[in-house]
């Protein structure tokens, strides 16, 4: 159930509502290179779901909490956004943020980032994330729907893990892009996605405005024991 939270309020207070709404959670340790963050987590997701499905009226949907995970390609790309040479006093923007694992990472060396998604929840353990690793000053949250909403404001990078999910986000979050990126030379929009989820529709849209670089990265999945792949792009703007 979404709902408004006071994320203006202490970290035991919104701890407090996380465990109302979620039920036991916990912290997990998560360490990129040089940086080291605390994401908050539910600590019993198949109890969490049962009840979620105990509670959904017949015919509703089940809205799952996806973004309460952390999936690996958050966590490749974030350790790619822990070495990256961003641009002194560069602005960040993270889109459906989640946790908001990867803009962490960014606030953890030093760079001012927004966290947005278009959940509640997600912006409730986000805030509670960047109170708990001390990150509260450089941290900016804001609710938004990358598929309608407009911030009014630029960014010198967009990062986005796991944003592709349908062919219908494609042409508006393109659009997005072209609304939130900064113009000045440098300024890049930074994906990840597995590699089931390729995206195809949205980069054959992105490449007529965009130079694509694309890299691949192979790992052993911890918890299925496969190996799979996901795909970091990086997108930056053509000369006009």
């Amino acid at each position: 159930m979404s709902k408004e939270y006071p994320l203006d309020a202490s970290l035991e207070e919104l701890l407090a509502l996380a465990r109302t709404e979620f039920g036991p959670v916990c912290f997990e340790d998560v360490r990129l290179g040089s940086v080291e963050l605390k994401l908050l987590q539910i600590e019993d997701m198949p109890r969490y779901l049962e009840s979620l499905v105990s509670r959904t009226r017949p015919g509703e949907s089940v809205d799952l909490p996806l973004w309460a995970k952390i999936w690996p390609p958050c966590l490749i790309l974030g350790m790619f956004l822990q070495r990256h040479p961003f641009a002194p006093g560069a602005e960040i923007l993270e889109v459906g943020a989640g946790g908001g694992l990867c803009g962490l990472v960014a606030a953890a060396r030093g760079f001012s980032v927004t966290l947005t998604d278009m959940e509640p929840s997600a912006l409730l353990f986000c805030r509670i994330n960047a109170l708990k690793n001390g990150l509260a000053e450089r941290v900016r949250l804001q609710h938004a729907d990358f598929t309608r909403d407009r911030l009014g404001r630029r960014f010198q990078a967009i990062v986005g893990c796991e944003v592709l999910y349908n062919d219908a986000v494609y042409a508006p979050f393109l659009e997005f892009l072209q609304a939130h990126l900064a113009e000045e030379p440098g300024a890049e929009v930074f994906l990840g996605l597995d590699e089931k989820r390729t995206g195809k529709g949205f980069f054959a849209l992105a490449q007529e405005d965009f130079r694509l670089l694309r890299k691949d990265v192979p790992y052993q999945d911890r918890e299925t024991g496969e190996s799979t792949v996901t795909c970091l792009y990086r997108l930056e703007r053509k000369p006009a």
